[in-house]
């Protein structure tokens, strides 16, 4: 192939609709009109003999020869970028940026009140956007650019993803007050809490899986009786019934503090939930970027030493 012949405007086409995964959305990211990134699209899917974008009911999803050249495309971009930036002193007093974070609703309800208040005083202009990312695709989600980085308790230890250690997090056993199992001053034995019906927090990743890793070693198994994707209905539920639920104690703390909840703790040694912020080589040379991790892993510092 010529290259003289190749627009290479086409291949930020391409990065913005594998990002938004919709054509108006990624129209706007570029700055151009909806018809002319249609055209572009055309022109893309003629120069690579391949649809590379279909439409289906989640959007605009990618073929498997747009997944196979998509990480050589957004690498090469980064490249062009980073060479003809001047590097600028940042000052995040000025800075108009839109973040994008991507992590669970644990992850927004354990950074995002210290954070905005940071910021607030710091980087009034700059703005957030929490991402939700499916279980399994924190990875996919940095490399492809749909987040600048994420918090994930996910145990993920790629070559090509930096990440550093937020916080670390003891579980706990939260009951109704109403709950005939609440005696106080009675600890909670491994065996009463497997035979409890409980729900299963789908959003907690890491910390499930350590639970009933704890329980299968003592060779016991807990009663699933609701699932869920979120916790933050989860101190609700546990109040008026008498489902348990397992959650970080952090989120036990504050919840008991608004809710009638006891809590007790994990009936049994289980190994710290461990949450990390992860971002990938493009985060890595962005000096904002790299300004908002520090911010995030410093202020998660001051504020988690009862929990580290």
């Amino acid at each position: 192939m010529n290259l003289s012949n190749v627009d290479l405007n086409l291949l930020k086409v391409f990065e913005a609709l594998y990002i938004e995964r919709n054509v108006t959305r990624a129209a706007v990211r570029l700055g151009i009109a909806q018809s002319s990134l249609s055209s572009s699209l055309k022109r893309l899917r003629e120069l690579f003999h391949d649809e590379l974008f279909v439409r289906s009911s989640k959007g605009m999803m990618p073929t498997k020869r747009a997944l196979s050249i998509e990480s050589n495309i957004i690498e090469c971009l980064n490249s062009v970028r980073e060479a003809i930036i001047v590097p600028q002193e940042f000052d995040p007093t000025s800075s108009t940026r839109t973040f994008v974070i991507g992590g669970s609703d644990f992850s927004a309800f354990t950074i995002l009140p210290e954070l905005i208040r940071f910021l607030r005083k710091t980087a009034p202009q700059m703005r957030l956007e929490m991402r939700p990312i499916p279980p399994n695709e924190t990875i996919d989600y940095i490399e492809g650019g749909r987040v600048d980085f994420a918090i994930s308790s996910e145990n993920i230890h790629p070559k090509k993803i930096f990440r550093k250690l937020l916080f670390s997090e003891d579980m706990a056993v939260i009951v109704g007050r109403n709950n005939a199992l609440h005696q106080p001053n009675k600890n909670l034995t491994l065996k009463k809490y497997a035979e409890l019906q409980h729900i299963y927090i789908t959003s907690k990743g890491e910390g499930e899986k350590m639970v009933d890793q704890v329980l299968k070693k003592n060779s016991l198994k807990r009663e699933i009786y609701l699932t869920v994707q979120s916790f933050l209905i989860v101190p609700f539920i546990v109040e008026n019934s008498d489902l348990i639920a397992t959650v970080s104690e952090r989120v036990a703390t504050q919840c008991s503090q608004q809710s009638k909840l006891c809590i007790y703790p994990f009936p049994s040694k289980i190994e710290k939930n461990k949450f990390h912020i992860l971002w990938g080589k493009s985060a890595n040379s962005d000096q904002e970027c790299q300004w908002l991790i520090d911010s995030i892993v410093d202020l998660l510092a001051m504020t988690d030493k009862p929990h580290a």
